[in-house]
């Protein structure tokens, strides 16, 4: 499941007046929020329920009830752990309750990150992934920051399958891959936002020299995947500013392995050779 507050201050420029008025009373009175209905929340900011329920749809949300219960796991289960310590320290025991209550919060929010992800993940799209893949003349996986690990991922996985594909940790030299790729290559998009300035440019240059373009992301109305032919969507477990991303980050990674087992089992038998001899050439 997507994190509302996420997708509102991934959207908030880009929504309409009405819906703006909303979107912020939410992010400022989250926990309120939660208890309330359409109804007060229109009253509240001075617009209508229609400005709510079009909320919704801009963010892809089937409806109120749904927007309700991501903003519940934002509030409840995201939040930031706050620090137990006064002016004098904390108690040993005190500090040894803080900290297991973040591992069990980091555990609980990867495993749930994993099974939102076994629900929304689209076969048929994974299917086409994977065909593009195959066919493809050549590859090139892009990704900055957090997601350049994921991108890296994602090339070791083609290459143990015998498939062509470039990767560059430099964004410079991304950029300049993207530039020079042209129609037959595929492009992999690695974005947790969906909206990096960096590689929503590469969708862009790759777009104009009518390279196929795939993307990894968590937000289905980013402009990466505007600019994508498909879109592998993974949920987005953190809000944007939280450092880290680690439950979407572990998603991304089980996507990307559903993608390396799916193209196997297009061939089993050439690619789990091709495998074997990629694994005995680093023994």
């Amino acid at each position: 499941m997507d994190s509302l507050l996420f997708l509102l201050e991934s959207k908030l420029d880009s929504l309409p007046e009405s819906e703006q008025k909303v979107a912020r009373y939410i992010l400022d009175e989250r926990k309120n929020v939660i208890h309330q209905r359409v109804a007060e929340i229109a009253k509240a900011t001075g617009s209508s329920t229609s400005a709510v329920m079009r909320l919704c749809r801009s963010l892809g949300i089937p409806g109120f009830h749904e927007m309700k219960i991501m903003l519940a796991r934002d509030v409840f289960v995201g939040t930031e752990t706050s620090s137990l310590a006064g002016e004098g320290g904390a108690s040993p025991q005190l500090l040894e309750q803080e900290n297991e209550a973040i591992i069990s919060q980091i555990g609980a929010n990867s495993v749930e990150s994993i099974k939102d992800l076994q629900k929304m993940v689209s076969m048929v799209e994974l299917s086409r992934t994977a065909e593009l893949l195959e066919h493809a003349t050549y590859i090139h996986s892009f990704g900055i920051g957090l997601s350049n690990g994921i991108a890296f991922d994602f090339a070791h996985k083609m290459q143990r399958l015998g498939l062509l594909c470039g990767y560059y940790q430099e964004t410079q030299m991304q950029m300049i891959s993207a530039s020079n790729m042209r129609p037959g290559m595929v492009g992999m998009v690695i974005s947790h936002s969906g909206n990096t300035e960096q590689m929503v440019k590469i969708a862009k240059t790759m777009k104009s020299r009518g390279v196929t373009v795939l993307t990894i992301t968590g937000n289905r109305l980013g402009d990466v995947a505007m600019l994508s032919d498909l879109v592998l969507l993974a949920p987005l477990s953190e809000p944007l500013k939280r450092q880290g991303a680690s439950s979407s980050r572990i998603s991304q990674l089980v996507l990307i392995d559903m993608l390396f087992s799916r193209i196997i089992k297009n061939k089993p038998d050439e690619y789990i050779q091709t495998i074997k001899k990629t694994y005995e050439a680093y023994e």
